[in-house]
């Protein structure tokens, strides 16, 4: 959970990043026509204590103080979604964790955290309209220290996207706006960005087809310089090609950022994947090659699959090293699926960043 060392033996620096994490849960959802509502319940546990407050400094900025610490906890949310005549979608969601810290300021028995969030979304012709909004709490759980892109406090946004095609051909463009209503680390200046952003599909042959992707953002208040604008520009290119069973892509993503007037930092990785798709077996493959600065902006957020209907938020990589992950989805005509998926990591150069994660998966529909 730690970057840094602050142990004095090598045995224990290398144990520092040891932890095993234990996930158990439930998802039931009922579709009623255009009306779905559902719920679900999430218990998660983890073989020792988790509690960063080594190094705890609020008042400048520390956003250690709003990691989760303990050893369990408990998240929930339900959830509706109306398909007509207009797109609404609503959810609610909360968590309650332990605090065991030794530290006595963070200690205090159980404490909970509620979050929201909801949109509406309509179309006219091509042109897609979307409008969303959230509460997030500092508090409401998230063992792993990853922010969400948005920041971890609470947002107001917006988007407006339009797609067009013709001819196999597909081009998409939106423009996004968020602001922090509420930022603890520096209520003066609160996070507010801009970004807008393409993507385009063009088809080669009748079994290959080329993609481009990039987006541009501007970041006022941002944690890393919230003095200064910052700049992110992402980029992606990849190459699709069908078999008779097999889709082969091949992809390259660049990722550059700074604040206004430093230099640009950079990351770059280069992936491949094999995917099978049948109704009976969902198979996929793929490795990526990364290799970026040390620096929070040009960290590479390699594409996750969804996992059986399982959607997974990007995690960073950093340094030089290969990542991937394999997945493997069985669907029997009785309505009962199991899945498999082994993602791995390997650092070239550091060994806190390898590792494995499994993820084994049921589903049973009645």
């Amino acid at each position: 959970m730690c970057e840094e060392p602050d142990y004095e033996e090598e045995s224990d620096r290398e144990k520092r990043n040891n932890l095993s994490e234990y996930l158990l849960g439930t998802n039931v959802s009922a579709n009623l026509g255009s009306y779905n509502i559902g719920g679900t319940v999430v218990y998660a546990f983890f073989d020792r204590l988790v509690d960063p407050y080594y190094n705890y400094d609020p008042d400048g900025g520390d956003k250690t103080g709003h990691y989760f610490r303990g050893k369990d906890y408990v998240s929930s949310s339900v959830y509706f979604k109306l398909s007509e005549p207009a797109e609404i979608f609503g959810e609610v969601t909360g968590s309650v964790n332990r605090k065991l810290s030794y530290y006595p300021e963070f200690n205090g028995g159980y404490s909970s955290a509620v979050g929201l969030s909801g949109g509406v979304r309509g179309r006219v012709n091509d042109a897609g309209i979307i409008l969303w909004g959230a509460y997030l709490p500092a508090n409401l759980v998230n063992p792993h220290a990853v922010e969400l892109p948005e920041g971890r406090n609470n947002i107001l946004c917006g988007l407006l996207g339009i797609n067009t095609s013709l001819m196999g051909r597909r081009l998409s463009g939106w423009i996004y706006g968020y602001r922090e209503l509420n930022s603890k680390d520096y209520p003066m200046n609160p996070e507010t960005g801009f970004s807008y952003a393409y993507k385009a599909k063009v088809p080669v042959s009748g079994s290959t087809s080329l993609a481009l992707s990039q987006n541009y953002e501007a970041i006022d208040g941002y944690y890393l310089s919230p003095a200064l604008r910052s700049y992110k520009i992402a980029s992606k290119f990849s190459l699709k090609h069908s078999f008779e069973e097999f889709d082969l892509a091949l992809s390259l993503e660049n990722r550059l950022g700074g604040a206004q007037r430093e230099r640009l930092r950079v990351g770059t990785g280069l992936g491949v994947e094999l995917l099978r798709r049948k109704p009976e077996l969902d198979m996929s493959i793929m490795a990526i090659y990364y290799n970026t600065e040390d620096d929070r902006y040009a960290y590479i957020y390699p594409y996750e699959r969804p996992f059986a209907g399982w959607g997974f938020m990007p995690s960073l990589v950093k340094g030089q090293g290969l990542t991937g992950a394999g997945i493997l989805v069985m669907h029997f005509e009785d309505g009962l699926t199991l899945g498999a998926r082994l993602k791995y990591r390997y650092d070239f150069y550091d060994s806190a960043y390898r590792g494995a994660t499994i993820y084994l998966l049921s589903k049973v529909y009645f």
